[in-house]
């Protein structure tokens, strides 16, 4: 999973905005303003950030320094955060000696060819060249329609992937040539997804994949579109469910 940073402005200071955290032996009282008049963006869109309840939150100025909400910051670049109310301790990222629930959906095992047939190698094709500006990914697979409203590749040479224990998929898919129809099917629950890419476009998914044990990710289109498939990675949470504490 990447982690991503955001580039705000110059001057901006993403900090921790917890109330009542302390960071230091005692809290101290502050003078700090609710800067709403503050537009935060990344990889060009406006973003407007909101709390567990979803009420919207405001960047807060303190001293000259803007702090963000450490939780809506965290989800926005997928880095996981959680909140022990005893110790009074955020946490980001993976926490020492805890075992990760993600896993990359390459590293699973799965049908075929996927090495040698799907596989990126070219780092130059793992850029999505955006509307928004360019973002660059760690890994990603390329699928081009050899016939007309048909799957990207041939039925017989679909990926199959084992996803027993995992309840959500996340990746993001850009269309580099033409309009592509993407379809995640589960071996339980048949189409569990199903979305428009058009073309030039960047569109990044969750998908409750819960309950099913092999899945596959088809993609329709007319002959010679292209997609990719960008940073697949399975959870074994729902990491769209916010953390209450936070």
């Amino acid at each position: 999973m990447r982690k991503r940073l955001i580039n705000v402005f110059t001057g901006i200071i993403i900090g921790v905005l917890l109330t009542g955290v302390a960071f230091a032996a005692s809290n101290i009282n502050i003078s700090a303003v609710m800067a709403r008049d503050i537009n935060i963006k990344y990889n060009g869109e406006l973003q407007e950030f909101t709390d567990a309840n979803g009420a919207v939150v405001y960047p807060v100025m303190v001293n000259g320094s803007t702090y963000l909400p450490v939780r809506a910051v965290a989800e926005l670049v997928d880095l996981p955060v959680s909140w022990n109310g005893e110790t009074r301790t955020v946490f980001l990222g993976t926490t020492k000696g805890e075992v990760s629930n993600e896993i990359s959906l390459f590293d699973v095992n799965h049908t075929k060819n996927l090495e040698k047939n799907f596989i990126i190698r070219d780092e130059e094709l793992l850029v999505a060249k955006g509307s928004a500006g360019n973002q660059t990914f760690k890994n990603g697979m390329n699928y081009s329609m050899w016939n007309s409203d048909y799957s990207f590749t041939r039925e017989d040479d679909v990926i199959t992937f084992d996803v027993k224990g995992y309840k959500e998929l996340t990746f993001t898919t850009y269309s580099t040539f033409g309009d592509v129809k993407i379809e995640v099917e589960g071996d339980k629950d048949g189409t569990l997804n199903t979305f428009e890419v058009k073309e030039g476009s960047i569109v990044t998914k969750k998908i409750n994949i819960s309950g099913n044990d092999k899945l596959r990710i088809y993609a329709n289109g007319s002959t010679g579109a292209e997609c990719r498939i960008f940073e697949p990675v399975l959870n074994k949470q729902f990491t769209q469910k916010s953390i209450s504490s936070l």
